[in-house]
């Protein structure tokens, strides 16, 4: 953005000179020091879904970053043994910070709200003075939330639930990966979002209200057996929602198809499956993009 590359760490935020070779201010070093997902601090939450990203838009950039583990570890017993039961993913935050300077601006406003513990697992969408991004809570099952956020002051300004879900559990009913949905689209004002618990949703930017939901085939989730955790197969990479005249053009890391969907009524126009059954055998590990639309084609 105007000459300058901006990565995310996941724990901080790197800006880079494209023409000058040398970094713009000193690195946001955010909350912690290491990842909960480096070596030997439990690496089994990471995911292919997790992209991090960071959203700039003029004076102000959005992205999010770990914080502290609020939640303590466990303690689960069978009567004969006691298991110690550690969090093994990340908790996210969404931060706001000066494009000119690097400093923090302000962190989203969770304090003493249903929202203390949520995951902010991607970086925002901007439209007029409000942020749009998905939060997660973990009992169990995931709760999804299509969240609002004041721009300028890190303020929630509405939370809808879209949906609960599992992405795989350990064998002390425990979740055991980071719950992450696609980036959002925008178009004239509503919001569409599918947050890779099998639903897709239209939302009306400005109220929160939820004009449609729709529920799409997923890929089976295996039960854990023993010590071997649930598990879905994946076969698409996280990618952002297609927007193409009336058609919205998805295929969910969480579902074995690649859909097209009215973005009026939600209704599924079509849909295939990735592969066939003798496919399936052969290439079942190779993960796919989609790319975009031209001459009338997906790619």
């Amino acid at each position: 953005v105007d000459g300058f590359i901006y990565i995310n760490t996941g724990l901080g935020l790197r800006a880079y000179s494209l023409f000058e070779k040398k970094q713009r201010w000193p690195e946001y070093k955010g909350f912690l020091s290491k990842s909960v997902l480096a070596e030997g601090e439990g690496g089994e939450g990471s995911i292919e879904n997790l992209i991090l990203s960071t959203t700039v838009e003029g004076d102000q950039i959005y992205l999010n970053v770990e914080k502290k583990q609020e939640r303590e570890a466990e303690i689960y017993s069978t009567g004969s043994q006691n298991f110690n039961i550690q969090p093994i993913f990340p908790v996210r935050t969404l931060v706001c910070l000066d494009t000119n300077t690097g400093k923090q601006k302000w962190v989203v406003q969770t304090e003493n709200t249903l929202f203390q513990e949520a995951n902010f697992s991607s970086a925002p969408i901007v439209y007029k003075n409000f942020l749009f991004c998905e939060a997660n809570f973990y009992e169990g099952l995931v709760r999804s939330y299509l969240m609002c956020i004041d721009k300028y002051t890190g303020k929630i300004v509405y939370s809808l639930l879209i949906s609960s879900g599992q992405t795989g559990l350990n064998m002390f009913g425990r979740p055991i990966r980071e719950s992450v949905g696609t980036f959002l689209s925008e178009k004239e004002g509503v919001l569409y979002f599918s947050n890779n618990l099998g639903v897709l949703a239209a939302v009306e930017a400005y109220s929160g209200t939820l004009l449609w939901l729709l529920r799409y085939p997923q890929a089976p989730l295996s039960s854990p057996v023993n010590y071997e955790d649930s598990e879905r197969v994946q076969q698409w990479y996280n990618n952002p929602i297609i927007i193409q005249d009336d058609l919205l053009l998805l295929a969910p890391p969480d579902s074995p198809q690649i859909m097209a969907v009215n973005r009026f009524s939600g209704k599924i126009i079509w849909r295939r499956d990735r592969f066939n059954s003798e496919e399936k055998k052969l290439n079942s590990w190779n993960l796919r993009y989609l790319l975009g639309v031209a001459e009338g084609k997906v790619f």
